[in-house]
């Protein structure tokens, strides 16, 4: 358990870097023999990151659909050489290379991605991100953003409920139904705007200024000292590439 505890206790800027610079690296390899390696990288980082093989199901379930979706008629989209000739249509070897690309880079990056920054919450995300330079005004922005969504999800299902309570029921492609949603989400927007008004007054009552610095410490050299020898893979991995890219050619 304790290279579990210690990669959550990693800095989130070294992990937010770690997960760039990996998909990164991920993204340039073109070479097939390699793709075990990316895919086993990014299988250890879950697994240091405590996701077992059920919670990397659920979380890769729903992009699964993207990818395949994408990937699947890629084998029968025409090339040099037939591996397998069904009549009408014929799998070649360029798509299903093309293929196997799309789908390991795409699973290893993903796999990543929700190691290194799936398991940290969003309001920590927003901090990293704003301690790496993005602007202070977009980091309140997404803080901002992330709250009131959950706001704006009750308001309208308080209003739906109150709907249908007054016998008012969703029929599709009704034209009366699309006028009635229509008032609802305006209803809506204009009571957001309204709370958005009395949020940012509220602020500068509590002293909020959009350009005071705050200080950020320096991460342990402990840390640092992992974000190394993830640079490190990185390297390796591009390194793999461009010898299996010269010997190829």
């Amino acid at each position: 358990m304790g290279c579990f505890c210690f990669l959550h206790r990693w800095d989130p800027r070294c992990r937010l870097l770690a997960a760039l610079v990996l998909a990164f690296s991920f993204s340039f390899v073109k070479a097939l023999h390699l793709l075990p390696l990316i895919l086993g990288v990014g299988f250890a980082c879950s697994v240091l990151a405590g996701l077992g093989p059920m919670a990397l199901f659920n979380r890769l379930r729903l992009p699964s659909f993207i990818i395949v979706a994408m990937v699947i008629f890629l084998p029968f989209a025409g090339g040099q050489t037939v591996l397998l000739d069904l009549g009408m249509v014929s799998v070649s070897r360029e798509g299903t290379h093309a293929a196997l690309l799309i789908a390991a880079r795409f699973y290893a990056i993903m796999m990543v991605v929700f190691a290194m920054i799936g398991t940290m919450p969003l309001e920590v995300t927003i901090n990293t991100l704003k301690s790496l330079g993005l602007p202070p005004v977009m980091a309140d922005m997404a803080g901002l953003v992330l709250r009131y969504f959950h706001v704006i999800a009750d308001d309208h299902g308080r209003m739906t409920t109150a709907m249908t309570l007054r016998g008012y029921s969703i029929k599709p492609w009704s034209l009366l139904s699309l006028r009635t949603m229509a008032w609802l989400w305006g209803s809506l927007f204009l009571r957001s705007h309204e709370r958005s008004q009395r949020v940012y007054q509220a602020m500068i009552l509590r002293g909020y200024h959009l350009g005071r610095p705050t200080g950020h410490p320096f991460p342990p050299w402990r840390h640092l000292v992992l974000l190394v020898l993830v640079l490190v893979v990185c390297a390796f991995i591009i390194l793999l590439q461009l010898q299996a890219g010269y010997s190829h050619g």
